[in-house]
């Protein structure tokens, strides 16, 4: 594992006792949540050049198609919690960004190696839940999706 207790980066994996700056706008002309973890705006991001997206589908959709099933969006919390275990502390990845839009909340990982498409599918499927899912990993050492969003 990559992130050693005591160590720096120990700092950008704690992702639970991060400061997450939530904020509500738009995204492709749709009504959108980010949460953006703020520690990571000082990480060394060529460390960890790889950014996996994964995507889960709500079910329960408002007008606006935002969550409306607390239910669900528990769920999809839960979920939440789970990916970034596996991703942060199993795979030494750092969890930067989650955002809500369009029927979907997707979760953004920056990592060090690319893991194997049937890791990913792997960790969706253990989630307890049937989640519609979709993702990708891009080579991406500017963290796009962190930096245009912030």
């Amino acid at each position: 594992m990559i992130n050693k207790p005591g160590t720096p980066e120990d700092r950008f994996a704690d992702y639970r006792s991060a400061i997450w700056e939530i904020s509500h706008g738009q995204l492709d002309e749709k009504p959108a949540v980010v949460g953006r973890n703020t520690e990571l705006e000082s990480a060394q991001r060529a460390d960890r050049p790889y950014t996996l997206l994964v995507s889960l589908e709500f079910a329960q959709l408002d007008g606006d198609r935002l969550p409306n099933d607390a239910a669900e969006i528990e769920a999809v919390e839960a979920a939440e919690e789970d990916l970034a275990d596996l991703f942060v502390d199993d795979c030494g990845g750092w969890y930067g960004l989650h955002v809500t839009s369009d029927g979907t909340r997707d979760f953004f990982f920056f990592l060090p190696e690319k893991p194997e498409d049937s890791q990913v599918e792997d960790a969706i499927d253990q989630l307890g839940v049937e989640f519609e899912y979709d993702f990708w990993v891009e080579h991406d050492p500017e963290w796009l999706p962190y930096t245009d969003l912030s």
